[in-house]
Protein backbone atom coordinates (compact mmCIF):
# COMPACT_ATOMS: atom_id res chain seq x y z
CA UNK A 1 0.00 0.00 0.00
CA UNK A 2 1.34 3.46 -0.89
CA UNK A 3 1.76 6.40 1.45
CA UNK A 4 -1.04 8.96 1.54
CA UNK A 5 0.04 12.46 0.59
CA UNK A 6 2.08 14.09 3.34
CA UNK A 7 4.31 17.13 3.68
CA UNK A 8 7.61 15.25 3.25
CA UNK A 9 6.79 12.94 0.35
CA UNK A 10 9.27 14.88 -1.81
CA UNK A 11 12.03 13.53 0.44
CA UNK A 12 11.36 10.00 -0.79
CA UNK A 13 10.42 10.73 -4.40
CA UNK A 14 12.36 9.61 -7.46
CA UNK A 15 15.92 8.39 -7.96
CA UNK A 16 14.77 4.77 -8.08
CA UNK A 17 17.53 2.20 -8.08
CA UNK A 18 19.88 4.41 -6.08
CA UNK A 19 20.78 3.65 -2.48
CA UNK A 20 19.32 5.97 0.13
CA UNK A 21 21.35 4.45 2.97
CA UNK A 22 24.60 2.53 3.30
CA UNK A 23 25.07 1.35 6.86
CA UNK A 24 27.08 -1.19 8.79
CA UNK A 25 25.66 -4.23 7.01
CA UNK A 26 22.63 -2.80 5.20
CA UNK A 27 22.11 -0.97 1.94
CA UNK A 28 18.58 0.36 1.43
CA UNK A 29 17.51 1.44 -2.06
CA UNK A 30 15.12 4.37 -2.35
CA UNK A 31 12.19 2.32 -3.61
CA UNK A 32 12.68 -0.12 -0.74
CA UNK A 33 12.75 2.79 1.71
CA UNK A 34 9.42 4.06 0.38
CA UNK A 35 7.90 0.59 0.75
CA UNK A 36 9.22 0.14 4.26
CA UNK A 37 7.99 3.56 5.36
CA UNK A 38 4.55 2.79 3.89
CA UNK A 39 4.40 -0.51 5.78
CA UNK A 40 5.39 1.21 9.01
CA UNK A 41 2.68 3.85 8.48
CA UNK A 42 0.05 1.12 8.21
CA UNK A 43 1.36 -0.47 11.41
CA UNK A 44 1.24 2.85 13.26
CA UNK A 45 -2.31 3.50 12.03
CA UNK A 46 -3.40 0.14 13.41
CA UNK A 47 -1.89 1.09 16.76
CA UNK A 48 -3.83 4.35 16.83
CA UNK A 49 -1.10 6.73 15.66
CA UNK A 50 -2.80 9.07 13.20
CA UNK A 51 -2.81 12.76 12.23
CA UNK A 52 -2.65 14.88 15.37
CA UNK A 53 -1.25 12.12 17.57
CA UNK A 54 1.68 13.15 19.77
CA UNK A 55 4.58 10.68 19.84
CA UNK A 56 7.96 10.64 21.57
CA UNK A 57 10.61 8.83 19.51
CA UNK A 58 13.58 7.72 21.57
CA UNK A 59 16.69 6.08 20.22
CA UNK A 60 20.17 6.50 18.86
CA UNK A 61 21.13 7.36 15.31
CA UNK A 62 20.60 4.39 13.05
CA UNK A 63 18.56 3.18 10.14
CA UNK A 64 15.62 2.02 12.26
CA UNK A 65 15.40 5.38 14.02
CA UNK A 66 15.38 7.37 10.76
CA UNK A 67 12.92 5.08 8.97
CA UNK A 68 10.62 5.29 11.99
CA UNK A 69 10.84 9.08 12.08
CA UNK A 70 9.82 9.31 8.42
CA UNK A 71 6.95 6.87 9.00
CA UNK A 72 5.63 8.78 12.02
CA UNK A 73 5.64 12.01 10.02
CA UNK A 74 3.95 10.27 7.10
CA UNK A 75 1.31 8.99 9.55
CA UNK A 76 0.60 12.61 10.52
CA UNK A 77 2.08 12.50 14.03
CA UNK A 78 3.79 15.26 15.94
CA UNK A 79 7.17 13.79 16.89
CA UNK A 80 9.23 14.64 19.96
CA UNK A 81 12.78 13.37 19.44
CA UNK A 82 14.57 12.07 22.53
CA UNK A 83 18.21 11.07 22.22
CA UNK A 84 18.67 7.45 23.21
CA UNK A 85 21.91 8.28 25.00
CA UNK A 86 20.06 10.39 27.57
CA UNK A 87 19.17 8.60 30.79
CA UNK A 88 15.51 8.02 31.61
CA UNK A 89 15.75 10.40 34.54
CA UNK A 90 16.94 13.09 32.12
CA UNK A 91 14.02 12.67 29.70
CA UNK A 92 11.32 12.30 32.35
CA UNK A 93 10.82 16.08 32.83
CA UNK A 94 10.47 16.51 29.06
CA UNK A 95 7.83 13.78 28.91
CA UNK A 96 5.91 15.43 31.76
CA UNK A 97 6.00 18.74 29.90
CA UNK A 98 5.10 17.47 26.41
CA UNK A 99 2.69 14.67 27.41
CA UNK A 100 3.03 12.47 24.30
CA UNK A 101 0.32 9.86 23.76
CA UNK A 102 2.83 7.23 22.66
CA UNK A 103 6.50 6.50 23.22
CA UNK A 104 8.26 4.67 20.38
CA UNK A 105 11.65 3.30 21.40
CA UNK A 106 14.38 2.05 19.08
CA UNK A 107 16.62 -0.43 20.82
CA UNK A 108 20.36 -0.45 20.33
CA UNK A 109 21.38 -2.36 17.19
CA UNK A 110 23.68 -5.31 17.65
CA UNK A 111 27.31 -4.56 16.96
CA UNK A 112 27.90 -4.29 13.23
CA UNK A 113 24.19 -4.13 12.39
CA UNK A 114 21.85 -1.29 11.41
CA UNK A 115 18.38 -2.42 12.35
CA UNK A 116 17.04 -2.51 15.87
CA UNK A 117 13.95 -3.71 17.72
CA UNK A 118 11.08 -1.25 18.00
CA UNK A 119 8.63 -0.98 20.90
CA UNK A 120 5.49 1.17 21.04
CA UNK A 121 3.90 2.10 24.37
CA UNK A 122 0.76 4.14 25.01
CA UNK A 123 0.89 6.69 27.82
CA UNK A 124 -2.18 7.05 30.02
CA UNK A 125 -1.53 10.75 30.66
CA UNK A 126 -0.77 11.60 27.03
CA UNK A 127 -2.71 14.25 25.12
CA UNK A 128 -3.03 14.94 21.37
CA UNK A 129 -0.70 17.48 19.78
CA UNK A 130 -1.44 20.90 21.24
CA UNK A 131 0.44 22.90 18.62
CA UNK A 132 0.90 22.77 14.84
CA UNK A 133 4.56 21.75 15.12
CA UNK A 134 5.45 18.48 13.39
CA UNK A 135 8.77 18.19 15.21
CA UNK A 136 9.73 18.89 18.81
CA UNK A 137 13.39 18.86 19.79
CA UNK A 138 15.37 19.74 22.86
CA UNK A 139 18.31 22.10 22.84
CA UNK A 140 21.74 20.60 23.38
CA UNK A 141 22.01 21.46 27.05
CA UNK A 142 25.70 22.44 26.64
CA UNK A 143 25.18 25.71 28.53
CA UNK A 144 22.18 24.74 30.66
CA UNK A 145 19.17 22.46 30.88
CA UNK A 146 17.52 21.47 27.57
CA UNK A 147 14.42 23.35 26.44
CA UNK A 148 11.70 22.23 24.03
CA UNK A 149 11.86 23.73 20.54
CA UNK A 150 9.10 23.38 17.96
CA UNK A 151 9.54 23.18 14.19
CA UNK A 152 6.64 23.70 11.80
CA UNK A 153 6.31 22.16 8.35
CA UNK A 154 6.85 25.52 6.56
CA UNK A 155 9.91 26.22 8.71
CA UNK A 156 11.45 22.81 8.06
CA UNK A 157 10.83 22.98 4.32
CA UNK A 158 12.29 26.49 4.24
CA UNK A 159 15.42 25.18 5.97
CA UNK A 160 15.79 22.42 3.37
CA UNK A 161 15.29 24.96 0.57
CA UNK A 162 18.04 27.16 2.02
CA UNK A 163 20.36 24.18 1.97
CA UNK A 164 19.42 23.15 -1.57
CA UNK A 165 20.25 26.66 -2.82
CA UNK A 166 23.90 26.23 -1.79
CA UNK A 167 26.02 24.78 -4.64
CA UNK A 168 28.49 23.09 -2.30
CA UNK A 169 25.96 20.80 -0.56
CA UNK A 170 25.54 17.13 -1.55
CA UNK A 171 24.05 16.56 -4.99
CA UNK A 172 22.18 13.68 -6.62
CA UNK A 173 24.28 10.53 -6.86
CA UNK A 174 26.88 11.62 -4.32
CA UNK A 175 27.78 9.66 -1.21
CA UNK A 176 27.74 11.56 2.07
CA UNK A 177 29.63 10.12 5.04
CA UNK A 178 27.80 11.48 8.11
CA UNK A 179 29.76 11.21 11.35
CA UNK A 180 27.56 13.26 13.69
CA UNK A 181 24.35 12.17 15.41
CA UNK A 182 21.29 12.33 13.18
CA UNK A 183 18.95 12.67 16.14
CA UNK A 184 19.89 16.36 16.39
CA UNK A 185 19.39 19.32 14.08
CA UNK A 186 22.68 19.45 12.16
CA UNK A 187 22.87 15.73 11.45
CA UNK A 188 19.15 15.38 10.82
CA UNK A 189 18.59 18.33 8.47
CA UNK A 190 21.96 19.20 6.87
CA UNK A 191 22.92 15.54 6.93
CA UNK A 192 20.15 12.99 6.46
CA UNK A 193 17.08 14.93 5.24
CA UNK A 194 18.94 17.07 2.71
CA UNK A 195 20.89 14.06 1.47
CA UNK A 196 17.66 12.10 1.04
CA UNK A 197 15.88 14.94 -0.75
CA UNK A 198 18.83 15.60 -3.08
CA UNK A 199 18.96 11.99 -4.28
CA UNK A 200 22.32 11.40 -2.61
CA UNK A 201 23.23 8.50 -0.32
CA UNK A 202 23.65 8.76 3.45
CA UNK A 203 26.58 6.65 4.66
CA UNK A 204 27.60 5.82 8.22
CA UNK A 205 30.94 4.43 9.35
CA UNK A 206 31.08 1.06 11.14
CA UNK A 207 33.62 2.58 13.53
CA UNK A 208 33.99 6.13 14.83
CA UNK A 209 37.77 5.75 15.08
CA UNK A 210 39.80 7.81 12.58
CA UNK A 211 41.02 4.64 10.87
CA UNK A 212 37.45 3.33 10.62
CA UNK A 213 36.18 6.61 9.17
CA UNK A 214 38.96 6.80 6.60
CA UNK A 215 38.50 3.16 5.57
CA UNK A 216 34.80 3.80 5.06
CA UNK A 217 35.44 6.97 3.05
CA UNK A 218 37.74 5.04 0.72
CA UNK A 219 35.43 2.02 0.47
CA UNK A 220 32.32 3.98 -0.57
CA UNK A 221 34.24 6.70 -2.44
CA UNK A 222 32.69 9.39 -0.25
CA UNK A 223 32.15 12.75 -1.93
CA UNK A 224 31.19 14.72 1.19
CA UNK A 225 32.32 14.27 4.79
CA UNK A 226 30.21 15.80 7.56
CA UNK A 227 31.13 15.91 11.24
CA UNK A 228 31.81 18.04 14.28
CA UNK A 229 35.16 19.61 15.25
CA UNK A 230 36.26 16.70 17.44
CA UNK A 231 36.04 14.37 14.43
CA UNK A 232 38.35 16.57 12.36
CA UNK A 233 40.78 17.00 15.23
CA UNK A 234 41.13 13.22 15.51
CA UNK A 235 41.41 12.75 11.74
CA UNK A 236 44.14 15.41 11.58
CA UNK A 237 46.22 13.43 14.07
CA UNK A 238 46.44 10.33 11.84
CA UNK A 239 50.14 9.67 11.24
CA UNK A 240 49.89 8.35 7.68
CA UNK A 241 46.63 9.61 6.18
CA UNK A 242 45.45 8.05 2.90
CA UNK A 243 44.49 9.95 -0.21
CA UNK A 244 40.76 10.61 -0.59
CA UNK A 245 40.45 11.25 -4.33
CA UNK A 246 36.63 11.21 -4.40
CA UNK A 247 36.24 13.74 -1.60
CA UNK A 248 34.76 17.05 -2.77
CA UNK A 249 33.72 18.86 0.40
CA UNK A 250 34.10 18.64 4.17
CA UNK A 251 31.60 20.29 6.52
CA UNK A 252 31.73 21.00 10.25
CA UNK A 253 29.08 22.31 12.61
CA UNK A 254 27.73 21.72 16.11
CA UNK A 255 30.30 23.79 17.98
CA UNK A 256 33.16 26.19 17.38
CA UNK A 257 35.88 24.99 15.01
CA UNK A 258 39.33 26.07 16.15
CA UNK A 259 41.76 27.66 13.73
CA UNK A 260 44.33 25.02 14.69
CA UNK A 261 42.03 22.15 13.67
CA UNK A 262 41.08 23.99 10.47
CA UNK A 263 44.75 24.51 9.53
CA UNK A 264 45.84 21.00 10.55
CA UNK A 265 43.13 19.32 8.48
CA UNK A 266 43.94 21.47 5.44
CA UNK A 267 47.61 20.58 5.76
CA UNK A 268 47.01 16.83 6.16
CA UNK A 269 44.17 16.27 3.67
CA UNK A 270 44.44 19.30 1.37
CA UNK A 271 40.80 20.19 2.05
CA UNK A 272 39.58 23.31 3.81
CA UNK A 273 36.78 22.53 6.26
CA UNK A 274 33.55 24.29 5.37
CA UNK A 275 31.40 25.53 8.22
CA UNK A 276 27.69 25.69 9.00
CA UNK A 277 26.63 27.94 11.86
CA UNK A 278 23.17 26.98 12.94
CA UNK A 279 20.76 26.63 15.81
CA UNK A 280 18.25 23.93 16.70
CA UNK A 281 15.70 26.77 16.77
CA UNK A 282 16.00 27.60 13.03
CA UNK A 283 18.62 25.40 11.37
CA UNK A 284 21.45 26.63 9.15
CA UNK A 285 21.96 30.38 9.52
CA UNK A 286 25.47 31.18 8.24
CA UNK A 287 27.69 29.14 5.94
CA UNK A 288 31.23 29.11 4.61
CA UNK A 289 31.04 25.76 2.88
CA UNK A 290 34.25 26.16 0.89
CA UNK A 291 36.23 27.16 3.96
CA UNK A 292 37.13 30.37 2.16
CA UNK A 293 37.38 32.44 5.33
CA UNK A 294 38.20 29.98 8.09
CA UNK A 295 37.68 30.42 11.84
CA UNK A 296 36.65 32.60 13.55
CA UNK A 297 34.62 33.51 10.44
CA UNK A 298 31.59 31.29 9.82
CA UNK A 299 30.44 32.86 6.56
CA UNK A 300 27.42 34.64 5.15
CA UNK A 301 23.70 34.33 5.91
CA UNK A 302 21.88 31.65 3.95
CA UNK A 303 19.09 32.70 1.61
CA UNK A 304 16.17 34.33 3.40
CA UNK A 305 18.01 34.76 6.71
CA UNK A 306 18.48 38.23 8.23
CA UNK A 307 20.99 38.82 11.00
CA UNK A 308 22.19 41.88 12.87
CA UNK A 309 24.73 42.72 15.54
CA UNK A 310 23.61 44.59 18.64
CA UNK A 311 26.26 45.42 21.20
CA UNK A 312 28.49 42.93 19.36
CA UNK A 313 25.93 40.14 19.85
CA UNK A 314 24.33 38.18 17.00
CA UNK A 315 20.56 38.35 16.52
CA UNK A 316 18.53 36.39 13.93
CA UNK A 317 15.18 37.51 12.54
CA UNK A 318 12.43 34.93 13.21
CA UNK A 319 8.70 35.18 12.54
CA UNK A 320 7.75 33.60 15.87
CA UNK A 321 9.26 32.22 19.03
CA UNK A 322 10.62 28.69 18.51
CA UNK A 323 9.92 27.67 22.10
CA UNK A 324 7.01 25.44 23.03
CA UNK A 325 5.11 25.31 26.33
CA UNK A 326 7.07 28.20 27.87
CA UNK A 327 8.06 31.78 27.04
CA UNK A 328 11.67 32.85 26.66
CA UNK A 329 11.64 36.66 26.58
CA UNK A 330 15.39 36.56 27.19
CA UNK A 331 15.83 34.73 23.86
CA UNK A 332 13.04 36.02 21.61
CA UNK A 333 11.44 39.47 21.44
CA UNK A 334 10.01 41.72 18.72
CA UNK A 335 10.76 39.28 15.91
CA UNK A 336 14.43 38.75 16.79
CA UNK A 337 16.11 35.69 18.28
CA UNK A 338 19.02 36.34 20.61
CA UNK A 339 21.88 33.87 20.16
CA UNK A 340 24.11 34.95 23.07
CA UNK A 341 27.04 34.63 20.64
CA UNK A 342 29.41 37.56 20.33
CA UNK A 343 30.13 38.52 16.74
CA UNK A 344 31.72 40.98 14.36
CA UNK A 345 30.11 41.54 10.95
CA UNK A 346 32.35 42.84 8.18
CA UNK A 347 30.66 46.03 6.90
CA UNK A 348 31.76 45.39 3.31
CA UNK A 349 31.53 41.62 2.76
CA UNK A 350 28.88 40.83 5.38
CA UNK A 351 30.97 37.89 6.62
CA UNK A 352 30.20 37.07 10.25
CA UNK A 353 32.91 36.22 12.75
CA UNK A 354 31.86 34.40 15.92
CA UNK A 355 33.97 35.58 18.85
CA UNK A 356 32.60 33.48 21.68
CA UNK A 357 29.65 33.54 24.03
CA UNK A 358 28.44 36.70 25.74
CA UNK A 359 28.87 34.82 29.00
CA UNK A 360 32.53 34.25 28.10
CA UNK A 361 33.32 37.79 29.28
CA UNK A 362 34.38 37.67 32.92
CA UNK A 363 35.48 40.31 35.40
CA UNK A 364 38.60 39.81 37.52
CA UNK A 365 39.31 42.58 39.99
CA UNK A 366 37.41 45.00 37.78
CA UNK A 367 39.36 43.96 34.67
CA UNK A 368 37.53 42.38 31.73
CA UNK A 369 38.73 38.94 30.67
CA UNK A 370 37.68 37.16 27.47
CA UNK A 371 37.53 33.49 28.41
CA UNK A 372 37.74 32.46 24.75
CA UNK A 373 41.17 34.12 24.57
CA UNK A 374 42.32 31.83 27.38
CA UNK A 375 40.80 28.85 25.57
CA UNK A 376 42.72 29.70 22.40
CA UNK A 377 46.00 29.95 24.31
CA UNK A 378 45.48 26.62 26.06
CA UNK A 379 44.30 24.92 22.85
CA UNK A 380 47.62 25.82 21.23
CA UNK A 381 49.50 23.58 23.71
CA UNK A 382 50.65 20.41 21.96
CA UNK A 383 49.25 18.10 24.65
CA UNK A 384 45.80 19.74 24.83
CA UNK A 385 43.02 18.23 22.72
CA UNK A 386 40.04 20.22 24.04
CA UNK A 387 39.41 22.99 26.52
CA UNK A 388 36.59 24.91 28.18
CA UNK A 389 37.21 27.93 30.41
CA UNK A 390 34.49 29.11 32.80
CA UNK A 391 34.25 31.45 35.75
CA UNK A 392 33.09 30.46 39.20
CA UNK A 393 34.68 31.99 42.27
CA UNK A 394 37.81 32.06 40.11
CA UNK A 395 38.62 31.34 36.47
CA UNK A 396 38.65 27.58 35.86
CA UNK A 397 40.22 25.76 32.92
CA UNK A 398 38.74 22.36 32.06
CA UNK A 399 41.23 20.56 29.85
CA UNK A 400 41.23 17.29 27.94
CA UNK A 401 44.65 16.07 26.95
CA UNK A 402 47.53 13.63 27.08
CA UNK A 403 48.14 11.54 30.24
CA UNK A 404 51.44 13.37 30.78
CA UNK A 405 49.76 16.77 30.89
CA UNK A 406 50.16 18.60 34.21
CA UNK A 407 48.58 21.70 35.66
CA UNK A 408 52.03 23.15 36.35
CA UNK A 409 52.92 22.88 32.67
CA UNK A 410 49.69 24.65 31.74
CA UNK A 411 50.26 27.39 34.30
CA UNK A 412 53.73 28.03 32.89
CA UNK A 413 52.34 27.98 29.35
CA UNK A 414 49.68 30.55 30.20
CA UNK A 415 52.03 32.83 32.13
CA UNK A 416 54.27 33.09 29.09
CA UNK A 417 51.34 34.19 26.91
CA UNK A 418 48.76 35.89 29.14
CA UNK A 419 48.66 38.65 31.71
CA UNK A 420 48.84 37.25 35.22
CA UNK A 421 45.22 38.11 36.03
CA UNK A 422 44.05 36.03 33.04
CA UNK A 423 45.84 32.84 34.10
CA UNK A 424 43.28 30.29 35.40
CA UNK A 425 43.40 29.70 39.13
CA UNK A 426 42.01 26.19 38.92
CA UNK A 427 42.60 23.38 36.42
CA UNK A 428 40.58 20.21 35.85
CA UNK A 429 42.48 17.76 33.64
CA UNK A 430 40.92 14.64 32.11
CA UNK A 431 41.63 12.45 29.09
CA UNK A 432 38.41 13.84 27.54
CA UNK A 433 35.97 16.49 28.69
CA UNK A 434 32.29 15.81 29.40
CA UNK A 435 29.90 16.37 26.52
CA UNK A 436 26.16 16.66 26.10
CA UNK A 437 24.23 13.75 24.60
CA UNK A 438 24.71 15.16 21.09
CA UNK A 439 28.46 15.50 21.48
CA UNK A 440 28.89 19.16 22.37
CA UNK A 441 31.35 20.19 25.04
CA UNK A 442 29.56 21.16 28.24
CA UNK A 443 30.07 24.86 28.94
CA UNK A 444 27.99 25.28 32.05
CA UNK A 445 30.10 25.16 35.21
CA UNK A 446 27.45 23.37 37.26
CA UNK A 447 26.92 20.71 34.59
CA UNK A 448 30.67 20.17 34.29
CA UNK A 449 31.07 19.59 38.00
CA UNK A 450 28.00 17.36 38.04
CA UNK A 451 29.65 15.21 35.37
CA UNK A 452 32.87 15.04 37.38
CA UNK A 453 31.18 13.38 40.33
CA UNK A 454 31.38 10.09 38.45
CA UNK A 455 34.77 10.66 36.80
CA UNK A 456 38.40 10.82 37.85
CA UNK A 457 39.85 14.30 37.53
CA UNK A 458 42.98 16.14 38.53
CA UNK A 459 42.22 19.47 40.21
CA UNK A 460 45.02 21.91 40.94
CA UNK A 461 44.91 25.51 42.13
CA UNK A 462 47.47 27.93 40.75
CA UNK A 463 48.45 31.49 41.58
Amino acid sequence: MGIASWWGEDLLAGYDGRPAWIGHNTTVERGELRSRVAAAVNTFHRLGIRPGTSVALRGRTGYTFLETLLALWAAGAQVLILDGRAKRAEVRPTLRLCLPQFVVECGAPRRGEDEAALTVSARADGVPARTDHCLLQTSSGSTGRPKVIGRTVPGMLAQLERLRALPEVPQAGERVLILQSMTHSYGLFSGFLHTLRAGATAVVAPSSSPDGVLARAIDVRANVLMGVPVHFGLLSAVETPPDLPSLRNVFSSGESLSRATFDDFARVYRHRIGQIYGMTEIGAVLTDLRGAYGPPAVGLPTRGIDVRAENSELFIRMAQSPYVFHDRPDRYADGWFRTFDRCAIDPVSGVVNILGRTDSLASVGGLKVDLTEIERVLAAHADVSEVVVVQGEVIEAHVGGAPTLTARALVDWCRERLSDYKVPKRFHILPRLPRSVNGKLLRNRELLHEAYRSATTTTVRSG
